[in-house]
């Protein structure tokens, strides 16, 4: 199939054919089968979210690029459209898409939180239009009762005792801090060190930390933005605070970093190892050494090639079998989850979703591989 343009996505009986021509124009085929000598074409212009200009939106009904209304400009997803700054939104449409912007009046310029009112501002406004206020203030756009105000208003949250509070992360109510700060202030004062929302003595760990996932295999890496905005701060809070949820939250990025060290003792296997020395005089979790208290248990010690030694040499206490009378002998597996930030979340059966079954014919084995991580779990079977 022929074509000036460029490449051809071919869908016909869900099969995906790709035709590479010198240019990157691409159009999408669907090929509706009527009858094995004959066939139906439908061509639709290929578009992507990225595709799309900055007053432009992408409809995932039509999956083509729609122009945004007046004084409207693209959403921070792409798949919607919001009022320019210094404009209201004065109408929605229940689809999402369809709004209606106005400017606001010269007297009260910024926009509020919301975006649906306008406001003075006690302060300077924003990029987006919006009041800012002071760190350690928040913005109060509202009365008691719910009523806009005419003028906004920077309220300070009292970071002293008996009070203890700091501005949350979007600024609009105080919060109190965490005890990780001084008893008498919220104020992570210098030589300490703010990281996460935590205050952390200076010296107990470099804040030098290699942010990226380390891919020894394929040698190379990339940088991972949860990882900068976290490694230091849960590396710390594990050290110092013992905190469950933190240990649990580097742990999982060690093995997100595929439980490569890759020589460096900043990084997420590397900072993990060094909370693992630090805790070697307590106790052991079930009876297993290789298990520090707090931590999650990732590796055979510190020893390179133990792990695979222990897998291979150690015998296994229970005897399983697939034939004569114990052929319908089930294996239970269950894996401890937990969210990538540390909160255990449930106890679920492995198998299904989690990991799925794939024979190994020539070491007569087979393995339970994780579709997303790669990572798998061997179970040898008798002749």
């Amino acid at each position: 199939m022929g074509s000036k343009g460029g490449p051809l996505f071919t869908m016909a009986t869900e099969t995906l054919l790709l035709f590479s021509r010198h240019r990157f124009l691409a159009y999408l085929l669907f090929v509706l089968y009527r009858n094995l000598a004959d066939c139906q074409q439908f061509i639709i212009p290929f578009k992507s979210p990225s595709d799309c200009g900055a007053d432009e939106f992408f409809d995932i009904s039509s999956l083509s690029c729609s122009r945004c209304g007046s004084n409207q400009r693209q959403s921070s997803t792409g798949f919607s459209c919001i009022c320019q700054p210094g404009y209201r939104t004065t109408n929605v449409i229940p689809d999402k898409v369809s709004i209606t912007c106005e400017q606001c009046p010269t007297n009260r310029p910024a926009v509020t939180k919301d975006g649906f009112g306008c406001v003075r501002c006690p302060g300077t406004l924003s990029d987006e239009g919006k009041c800012q206020c002071p760190p350690g203030h928040i913005l109060v756009e509202r009365d008691i009762n719910g009523n806009p105000l005419n003028e906004a208003r920077c309220e300070a949250c009292n970071s002293n005792s008996p009070a203890l509070s700091l501005a949350d992360i979007r600024g609009d109510r105080c919060e109190r801090c965490t005890s990780t700060f001084i008893n008498s202030s919220c104020v992570c004062t210098a030589p300490n060190v703010p990281a996460g929302g935590l205050c952390f003595p200076s010296g107990i760990l470099s804040t030098n930390v290699n942010p990226s996932v380390n891919y020894a295999q394929l040698k190379f890496s990339v940088q991972s933005a949860w990882f900068v905005a976290n490694l230091y701060s849960s590396s710390a809070a594990c050290l110092v605070y013992s905190n469950l949820t933190a240990c649990q939250a580097l742990g999982n990025m060690c093995v997100m970093n595929m439980h490569s060290f890759g020589g460096l003792s900043a990084d997420a296997c590397g900072l993990f190892n060094t909370v693992y020395r630090s805790k070697a005089a307590l106790s052991s979790v079930q009876d297993i050494a290789y298990w520090k208290v707090d931590l999650p248990w990732l590796f055979y010690g510190d020893e390179p090639g133990l792990a695979s030694r222990v897998l291979q040499t150690d015998p296994v206490p229970t005897v399983f079998s697939f034939r004569g009378r114990n052929k319908n002998t089930v294996i239970e597996l269950l894996a401890a989850i937990y969210d990538v930030r540390g909160e255990f979340l449930r106890w679920e059966q492995v198998g299904g979703s989690n990991l799925q079954i794939a024979a190994h014919r020539a070491s007569n084995q087979i393995k339970f591989v994780h579709p997303a991580l790669g990572c798998f779990l061997w179970v040898a079977v008798e002749d």
